[in-house]
């Protein structure tokens, strides 16, 4: 049955097409636009393009964590993920380049086994000076942004 499944997933198409818009939909426009004007827009929509604004994380995928597990992990922390998927004994996903530097920290700290190479390899020595399975403390919770509807809507199809 999981065979089954799993051949069926291959078929998703609205993953795919919500990773590549989500890319653009996370951009940093406003520091683009800080930093160079509408040079930094036209930069941005590039990079957006070539998918170079996010990092790719890929963890094991049946090590005791869940692709659930891990995004609500991320987003008490502030961090979204998008462009979710698998291949084989590796699950997924995409986080913001700006954010990937502690969104693998965080993983690297609960224990969650990371297998993409290291975005910043000092994450590693950082994560052990902790207990292992432990969570920085959380942030203050921030106002509903004003595209949390979009963000509802989304959270009902994965």
């Amino acid at each position: 049955m999981a065979d089954l499944l799993e051949s069926l997933a291959y078929l998703d198409l609205v993953d795919p097409v919500e990773g590549f818009l989500s890319t653009f939909r996370y951009a940093d426009w406003n520091g683009a636009y800080r930093r160079a004007g509408i040079i930094g827009i036209a930069a941005e929509f590039l990079t957006s393009l070539a998918a170079l604004n996010c990092w790719t994380i890929w963890v094991q995928r049946h090590a005791g964590w869940s692709g659930v597990e891990i995004e609500s992990l991320l987003m008490r922390h502030g961090v979204r993920i998008w462009g979710r998927g698998f291949v084989g004994e590796q699950i997924y996903f995409r986080v913001k380049k700006r954010q990937a530097r502690w969104a693998e920290y965080l993983l690297l700290r609960r224990g969650v086994p990371v297998t993409s190479g290291p975005f910043d390899p000092r994450n590693t020595d950082y994560a052990e000076r902790y207990a292992p399975g432990s969570e920085p403390p959380m942030r203050k919770k921030r106002s509903p942004s004003t595209d949390a509807w979009l963000d509802r809507i989304l959270a009902l199809f994965r």
